[in-house]
């Protein structure tokens, strides 16, 4: 497997099927190409910490439809396993892409729609789960597996576009010019 998505082995495990896996909506991942389980351990959204890894290869799977084995924390093997998941956590999982030698950042297909976090597949020990769709998309950034998205003001932010949610509202709407104070504080009092 690609050095990333190394992990050890944990007494511990959930298991999630994934019914299909795209890149960019135009091609399947391959028999070459592997999907890994992360854990978030920043709280940035992006995967940390690998918890499982499968090679996509639908020949060698159940049906078609491939696991992957997502390791929790091993109370029997803790130096190895301490940051792995725990109840409630919900695993990102990125993709290996072999013809590429590329790692992207895949989403899953919740009830409310795609999300880097698979909301709707908490991890708990011996979970199965299955989900439906896994992808890799182009963001707003032009970026294969990115992270920007259109705020509110319809710009492209976040991710590695430099711009933060909101940047162009400077507090009298989006593209609109920064309030003017007209009034001195005379009296110091903040109004």
């Amino acid at each position: 497997s690609p050095e990333l998505f190394s992990f050890n082995q944990s007494f511990h495990q959930a298991f999630y099927f994934v019914q299909t896996a795209d890149i960019a909506d135009s091609s399947l991942i391959e028999g070459e190409d592997w999907i890994g389980a992360f854990r978030d351990t920043a709280g940035d959204g992006i995967g940390d910490i690998c918890v499982g890894s499968r090679r996509w290869d639908t020949e060698f799977c159940n049906n078609g439809i491939c696991d992957i084995p997502v390791m929790g924390v091993d109370e029997y093997n803790l130096d190895d396993t301490q940051d792995y998941m725990i109840d409630g956590d919900l695993p990102l999982f990125k993709v290996f892409d072999q013809s590429e030698s590329s790692i992207y950042d895949a989403q899953v297909l919740n009830s409310d729609g795609y999300s880097f976090e698979a909301t709707d597949y908490p991890w708990t020990e011996n979970a199965t789960h299955v989900i439906f769709s896994l992808e890799v998309f182009v963001d707003c950034n032009d970026e294969l597996g990115g992270h920007a998205y259109v705020d509110y003001c319809d710009d492209c932010v976040e991710g590695n576009t430099g711009l933060e949610e909101g940047g162009a509202d400077l507090g009298c709407g989006c593209d609109e010019l920064a309030p003017t104070t007209y009034c001195e504080d005379t009296d110091g009092d903040g109004l």
